[in-house]
């Protein structure tokens, strides 16, 4: 396929498939770096595209993409939207049932699935490993990059455990996703995944769709009444669309959980749904699923877990 079919592919997919009108900063760069067969490290804000980044290529490659992410509640949501693009994907970590992990082994074994949406814990193990060294994977996805290297923010060992996991698949090519990287990160995750001088895009950590107020309090019940009325009366950069809906959207974290409850940060119009560690499992990911947000809903973290 020449560069400019593979161009006209690429807009194809974005807009009919993902149904956008077309590439945000940076997305065409790292494209274009997997397609060529370049392994790429892509820094980028959270709320870039770096999904898209390995999406839109991974439909265009023969082989399998595996996609490794220490987050569970983002690969469910990858995962749930892979599936209603009728992308056949299948994920495997801690949270899915026995049941449902050995009917997606099966298709992994099978070769009948383009996606896998995997932990960095479930590829060190032995099983997984092997299914997916006699698979053909064209592409190796890394999530959260920073977590492999110890001068990242949050390290997370089992990465380092699953890099051999990742060099048993032959030769994929490596996406590594982050938007944490300063100089002695980046130097790091290039010396951890030893693939070589890494294809480096850094569309730096500017956000303008995020504003920063500071309001002095001078009490617990202060604190609350200025917190309820700055979620009743969200800055127009607060405006912008979560999942299917679109309107005014805040996120607070709140170090006293009980500051974060419907009854006290319920602004009229809107309703405020805390988000804890307490909170079960299963109440978390929900949170976080597109078909569950109902307009105004506004997702509160009252702690740092």
């Amino acid at each position: 396929m020449s560069p400019t079919d593979t161009r006209r592919r690429i807009a194809q997919i974005v807009t009919k498939a993902f149904g956008l009108s077309g590439l945000r900063p940076g997305q065409q760069a790292v494209i274009d770096a997997v397609l060529s067969r370049t392994h790429t490290l892509a820094i980028m804000p959270t709320g870039a595209g770096k999904s898209l980044c390995y999406q839109v290529p991974a439909m265009l490659m023969p082989g399998m993409t595996v996609v490794v992410s220490p987050l569970i509640a983002l690969m469910q949501d990858q995962f749930e939207k892979m599936s209603e693009l009728g992308i056949a994907s299948v994920q495997v970590n801690s949270a899915v049932p026995r049941d449902e992990i050995c009917r997606a082994r099966k298709k992994i074994g099978r070769r009948t699935v383009e996606f896998v949406f995997t932990t960095p814990e479930q590829l060190a193990s032995d099983q997984l490993r092997a299914l997916l060294a006699s698979a053909h994977v064209d592409l190796l996805v890394i999530y959260e990059a920073h977590c492999i290297t110890q001068w990242g923010h949050d390290f997370r060992p089992a990465y380092l455990e699953a890099l051999s996991a990742m060099r048993a698949l032959g030769t994929p090519t490596v996406l590594a996703l982050t938007a944490t990287a300063p100089p002695e990160v980046v130097d790091d995750i290039v010396h951890q995944l030893n693939l070589g001088p890494l294809h480096i895009v850094n569309t730096g950590v500017h956000r303008p769709n995020l504003s920063y107020l500071v309001r002095p309090v001078t009490s617990d019940t202060d604190k609350q009444r200025v917190a309820a009325n700055s979620l009743s009366r969200p800055t127009p950069l607060a405006w912008g669309s979560i999942g299917r809906t679109s309107g005014p959207s805040s996120t607070m974290t709140c170090p006293p959980p009980w500051m974060c409850t419907r009854r006290n940060l319920a602004a009229p119009g809107a309703t405020a749904f805390p988000r804890s560690a307490s909170c079960c499992f299963n109440a978390r990911i929900g949170i976080f699923r597109r078909s569950s947000w109902p307009a105004g809903i506004r997702p509160l973290r009252t702690s740092p877990a």
